[in-house]
Order: C-alpha cells, then sequence, then structure tokens
C-alpha cells in the first residue's frame, strides 16, 4: 500500500554532516524504494529565527527552556501542514509550561515534561494507547526512561545507557503497531486494511529517539 510520508528533519544546522539529515536522507530513501510519496521539512531550510550552529548557541543570549519549547510549539503549530502541526506543536507547547522558567533540568523535570506533552497529544488528537499512533511508541519510551532514572545507577554514565534502551524500546513498539487497526489520524479511514503495516508516527518517534541517543551517547559516552 503506498503512503504519504511525511519527514520533520529538527537539526537547525545545513552542515550536510549532521547525523539527523543522515537519518532523514536515508529514511526519505527507504520510503522511496518502496514506492511511498515522501514530502521532508527541513528546519534548518526554514526561515523564522532560530539558532543553526553551535557558534550561535554560545553567543545567544539564552531564554528558560520553557520560553525555546514554547516558541517551537508555536512555529510547528503554524509552519507544519496537516494533523501533524498541531498535534507537535501542542505537544511542545505544554512540555514548555512544564518546564517553566527553568534554565537547567533535572530527570524529574524530564519526565514532566514529557508526560505533560503526552497529555498535550492525547487531547489534541483525541487519541490514546492501542488507537496506532505516535502514542504508541512515546508512552512506552517514556516509561522505559523513567524507570531507568529510578535507578541511582543511571546517573555513571550520564544516562546514556537509560536513552538508549528507551529508544530501542520505542523502535520495538513502533514494529508492534503492525497487527493495529488505526484508529485516529489518516490511516484511520483505510480500517481493516491498515492492519499490517507499521505506524508512521510510532515509526518516526523510534528514529527521532534513536537519533537523540546516538547524540547523547556522542557527547557522554565513553
Amino acid at each position: 500500500m503506498t503512503r504519504n510520508v511525511l519527514i520533520l528533519d529538527g537539526h537547525p544546522d545545513p552542515a550536510d554532516d549532521r547525523l539527523i539529515h543522515a537519518l532523514s536522507a536515508a529514511y526519505r530513501e527507504g520510503a522511496q524504494a518502496s514506492n511511498h510519496t515522501v514530502q521532508v521539512i527541513r528546519l534548518a531550510d526554514l526561515t523564522f529565527p532560530v539558532l543553526r550552529s553551535q557558534a550561535d548557541y554560545d553567543s545567544w543570549d539564552k531564554p528558560t527552556i520553557g520560553a525555546v519549547l514554547k516558541k517551537i510549539g508555536v512555529t510547528m503549530a503554524g509552519k507544519v501542514g496537516g494533523v501533524s502541526g498541531p498535534i507537535w506543536g501542542t505537544a511542545f507547547l505544554r512540555a514548555g509550561v512544564s518546564a517553566g522558567d527553568k534554565t537547567e533540568l533535572v530527570p524529574d523535570d524530564i519526565i514532566a515534561l514529557l508526560r505533560a506533552a503526552i497529555g498535550g497529544i492525547k487531547q489534541r488528537g483525541e487519541s490514546d494507547l492501542g488507537d496506532k499512533t505516535l502514542l504508541d511508541a512515546l508512552v512506552p519510551a517514556v516509561d522505559s526512561l523513567e524507570a531507568s532514572f529510578a535507578d541511582p545507577s543511571t546517573a555513571a554514565d550520564h544516562g546514556v545507557a537509560a536513552l538508549q534502551h528507551a529508544a530501542d524500546v520505542a523502535v520495538k513498539a513502533a514494529e508492534d503497531t503492525a497487527p493495529m487497526i488505526a484508529k485516529r489520524g489518516r490511516a484511520a479511514y483505510t480500517g481493516e486494511r491498515s492492519i499490517g503495516s507499521v505506524d508512521a508516527g510510532a515509526t518516526a518517534v523510534g528514529v527521532i529517539f534513536q537519533a537523540i541517543s546516538a547524540a547523547w551517547r556522542d557527547k557522554y559516552g565513553k
């Protein structure tokens, strides 16, 4: 079954050697090879003000984490078409409210803002676990991350193993959406024909978590 696939490449730096760009390109090539119609939106190509490199970040008069997340949410809601913009926009806005005026986050803060994002997605999309949406990968990944953070030994490697495990959980959970019937989003219109295909949103969550894990491991891994 041919599908319309939207890839959101969220790295702000246009340099070609960024891992996220490579992952985005690989995903696009794979989807096109399977005869899917693919559209790619690269944050680096958008024209609104954004920090695009480490140099920009180092010279930036940094606002609070909550303000950054809210700005991302507003931008996504206004710039990204279809249901993806409102869904992800709401997620970032809720996360921003949760983060508040903090300039640093501890593990409990991270879990709180992720839970807030999940709540926003559920409300905006009128969806829940089992509906064959991105929630079916995001919720298990956050559950895994929260369980790992509860173990004091997680701090020994700066959370590298915990994040990788959460990423692996997200990928497996996305694969497990294949036998489900889609109940929300465009795929819901296909009814039982959606059985046998993994959910695109859940798959995207797996890709995002794997990319974040790889970047975190590059920075803090031994």
